[in-house]
Parts: C-alpha cells; structure tokens; sequence
C-alpha cells in the first residue's frame, strides 16, 4: 500500500494536472548533438520549485513527492537520495540549465509526475520472470567460489515466484530448470521476449548479477531500454563510439513506465540489502527492467549471495518494490463508478 501521505499529495498533483501540464511551453534548443530544454520551462510545465547554488553550476528541484538535483556537465541525478543516470548531460549556458528532450520527456515526467506518463497501462496482473543465462551459458562466474550467476539467477526467481502469486500476480518464468530456450545466445534473448509476449505479460523483469574487473566493485544496478535519440551507459561508460538509437523499437512505447519501474524497484534495493548504491541504468534488450542487486565478481557480496537467507531476502526485496509498482499504477487508474444504490423501500400502506 502506498502511505496515506504519498496518496494525499498524488491527489493534490492529479487536480493541478491539467494546468501545470499546460504552463510554459517547451521549446528546445540545441547542444552536442542533442535537443536540450531549459529546466525552468520544465518545472513550470511539471508543476515543481526549483533553487539553484551560488556558483550556478547545481539545481535542486521538488514538488510535494519528490525531491531531485542536478548538476552541470554530469548525467548523475540524485532523486530522493537514490541515483539516476540520465541518457544526456545537463548542461549550464548564459545562466540557464538545460536537460535533454529525451531526459525531459522519459525521465522527469515520469518521475517526477507520474500522473503525466503515456501510455498509461493496465493495473499489472501478469507477470513474466525472466532467470538469466542457463545451460551452456553461466552468466558471470566467480572461479574461487565457484559460483555461477546462471544458479543464482534460477534460485533467487523461484524463491520470488510464490511471494509474486500470495500478491495476486499470475507469473510465469522463462526458465525453471538450468536450460534456456536454446543454446544460441542471441535467439534465446528474443525468445525470452517473445515468450513475454505470449503471456501478454504487464511486466517482465530479468534477473541477473554484475561482474567486474578486480573484486572492489560492489551494490545494484537496474537496466532499462533506452529511448530513441540516447545512447546506453556502456556507450557512455566505456567511452564506445555507438550511435544512438534512431528507431523507435516495440520496447520503446514503454518508456515512461521503464522509467517508473526501474526507479520503483531501485528505491527498494540499496536500502534493502544494504549494497551500494550504484546507479540506475538504461541498457536492457527488452521493453522492461533488468535488475542486478549484487556483484558476483565482490568477495563479500558473492559470500553473503551464496547463503539462501541473503537470496530470500533479495526475492522479498523485488517482491515489495513490484507491490510498491503495482499500488502506484492503482492510484493513478480511474476508479471505477460506485454501484447505484438500492431502491428505497416502498411505504407501507
């Protein structure tokens, strides 16, 4: 359930939607290749206050639900004490701050007035659970523990599968057992989406657990797919000369809600499992998230993965930020018409 105080204030936004949504209209201008907008254009349409730092190089913004910052030249946005990388850049010029288009539309509306996402979906019933790797493919490995993210992944689903159905969910799994849809890597990623599909899923969420090089990398991640016009954090990350999307893809339509979902589940899982805090990111190959909570490749987080209490509390961590997913959706769905009330008793003669 969502608190009686985030509903009370959800409700005040929802009233001045329609105005705030109309006010100061957004016009773009261009930097590095992309369109940007001016912040102060984008709290007047999202209904936000906003202050920025003596050296003008920051800006904090806030409404009654939510509190954000952003600073120049980085993609970093610390919203409610959790960070979220932007797809751009914010930018400062001639004492303006500007975000992209992109992040404007796909990434502080959403956030920021969930009420303003589009399209707006159905209460999530259905559920796709998506255990990563399997078979020949074991994900990462960690060879002194001998651990494989493939085992991890399959455990960790079931153990959320029966907490998802006491909820109400239907769920379905990509896998249950050590064997994907087949051994070709590529065509089993868009089996697994298709499988989605067939189900007519409402969500689909990917597990997996991070590598890196070196054993100092530690916390969570939340993948998500980028919209048309950004680039993925691997591109950013690793400095790769890949284009942006310029297509849109199926995954695509879901933006807003990739957004809210990732940032929903996100918001559970530092503060849950006591990992670090790692950034939300936007590079998963389906319209969904792909979350993973620890690192594989970190001693200590490999040793707390590799006890089945760690991997229930991993399984109720998603299962509540799903719960806090679904609740939100609910208060933003039209409530269906009371029923009408019952004749009146007739006189009595």
């Amino acid at each position: 359930m969502l608190p009686a105080a985030f509903r009370r204030a959800l409700s005040a936004m929802l009233l001045a939607g329609g105005l705030n949504a109309a006010a100061a209209p957004i016009t773009a201008t261009h930097f590095g290749g992309a369109d940007y907008v001016s912040v102060i254009a984008v709290c007047g349409r999202l209904g936000l206050k906003y202050a920025g730092s003596v050296d003008g190089r920051s800006l904090t913004l806030r409404n009654a639900l939510h509190t954000g910052s952003l600073t120049a030249e980085h993609r970093e946005m610390i919203l409610d004490g959790v960070r979220v990388l932007l797809g751009d850049i914010a930018v400062a010029r001639g004492g303006q701050f500007y975000v992209s288009f992109a992040d404007y539309e796909h990434r502080l509306r959403p956030l920021f007035r969930p009420d303003l996402a589009v399209p707006l979906p159905r209460r999530p019933r259905i559920i796709v659970l998506d255990p990563g790797h399997g078979g020949v493919d074991p994900g990462a490995e960690n060879k002194r523990f001998h651990a494989q993210e493939k085992t991890f992944t399959l455990d960790v689903a079931l153990r959320l599968r029966p907490l998802l159905l006491a909820q109400g969910w239907k769920v379905a799994m990509t896998r249950v057992r050590d064997a994907p849809f087949t051994n070709d890597k590529a065509r089993d990623l868009e089996m697994r989406a298709g499988f989605a599909a067939q189900w007519g899923a409402d969500v689909f969420l990917s597990i997996h657990f991070d590598a890196a090089p070196g054993d100092s990398t530690r916390g969570s991640e939340i993948f998500s797919f980028d919209p048309v016009g950004q680039r993925s954090s691997d591109a950013w990350g690793k400095r790769i000369l890949e284009p942006p999307l310029t297509q849109p893809s199926p995954g695509n339509r879901f933006d807003d809600w990739n957004a809210l979902l990732a940032h929903t589940l996100y918001r559970r899982l530092p503060s849950s499992l006591a990992t670090y805090d790692h950034g939300e990111k936007r590079n998963a190959p389906c319209p969904a998230v792909l979350v993973e909570p620890v690192f594989l490749s970190n001693e200590a987080e490999v040793q707390r993965l590799e006890t089945p209490a760690f991997r229930q509390q991993i399984a109720e961590t998603l299962a509540a930020g799903l719960k806090d997913y679904a609740a939100l959706l609910d208060s933003l769905l039209p409530r269906p018409p009371p029923p009408p009330a019952p004749p009146a008793p007739a006189a009595a003669k």
